[in-house]
């Protein structure tokens, strides 16, 4: 059986990680990067003060802060309905002098958490940052840099995450990559070759699992093991899923022994030419036909 769970692709920070290795084991060290060559080092200015501020004294600057919009406003509200410290980072402000005289903060970064504190009404004063930023320039100048430097979270590293925490769904994907065989890798660029039944798609995984629970999700992955494809196409994961859906699905057997018969290139081949022909409205729907094309007839 293939080993389970999900891994770090190579050339990653440290060796791969497998669905259940100590906590212990997965702690690194933080560690100077050495190949980056000659590097210009910017002097350091004074570093941040940080202080407990009270709500009443922080202020928003409009001129150059975003507007509450609709995803702003969920989020808020997300915040209000499970507010965490654990979950919680310090706000980024910089003093001000407001219009009769008094000391205030300028909000930099975080005006959402500011406002579901202030929503919450349980919460009085909030950790904050405070940054050396006299002149509204040197604020605005801070707000693009923290937000520029920020590195979006993937999917597979929120689903990491995710799993490490015991969320629902993260716990289910597991299941059904153990229950399949299967190794969880965050990309196929990060090596040339994969040992059979190394799935990427890991979007796709939760909204399987969402809606054929672990262990339909958990056949569908070990068909793919059995047919001996290395690199699960998201595609033919997909098109297995739409198998179900049939009044007589194909037996797992024979949805293998199909997908034997076609390599998985070529079968993305043959698909991808069939949707361009018309003859399939998506990729998905194109595998599902070149599947069945290859079932094997029953009497």
């Amino acid at each position: 059986m293939i080993g389970a769970g999900f891994q770090k692709p190579c050339g990653g920070d440290g060796p791969p990680r497998e669905r259940g290795t100590s906590m212990t084991n997965s702690l690194r060290p933080v560690e100077a990067l050495t190949d980056f060559g000659k590097l210009e080092r910017n002097p350091i200015p004074p570093p941040p003060k940080v202080a407990w501020l009270s709500l009443d004294q922080l202020v928003i600057d409009e001129t150059y802060q975003r507007a509450i919009s609709r995803r702003g406003r969920l989020m808020i509200k997300r915040l209000v309905e499970g507010w965490n410290w654990n979950c919680f980072k310090a706000l980024s402000v910089a003093p001000v002098t407001g219009a009769d005289g008094q000391r205030l903060y300028e909000v930099i970064d975080g005006q959402h958490s500011a406002i579901a504190a202030a929503t919450h009404g349980g919460i009085e004063s909030l950790p904050c940052l405070v940054l050396d930023a006299v002149t509204k320039a040197d604020r605005a100048e801070a707000f693009v840099g923290i937000n520029q430097q920020r590195i979006q979270l993937t999917s597979y590293a929120l689903f990491r995450a995710n799993a490490a925490a015991g969320e629902r769904e993260a716990a289910a994907v597991e299941r059904a990559l153990a229950l399949g065989g299967c190794t969880l890798v965050e990309s196929f660029a990060a090596a040339t070759s994969w040992p059979v039944g190394t799935v990427a798609c890991i979007a796709l995984l939760l909204r399987l699992v969402r809606r054929r629970g672990a262990t339909v999700l958990g056949r569908l992955l070990a068909i793919c093991v059995a047919a001996g494809i290395t690199e699960v196409p998201a595609a033919v994961l997909a098109a297995l899923s739409d198998f179900q859906d049939l009044p007589k699905p194909p037996t797992d057997e024979d949805l293998a022994l199909a997908l034997r018969r076609v390599p998985a290139p070529a079968l993305l081949d043959r698909a991808n030419l069939m949707r361009r022909e018309g003859l399939a409205p998506s990729l998905p729907a194109a595998v599902f036909n070149v599947i069945l094309t290859q079932l094997p007839e029953r009497a």
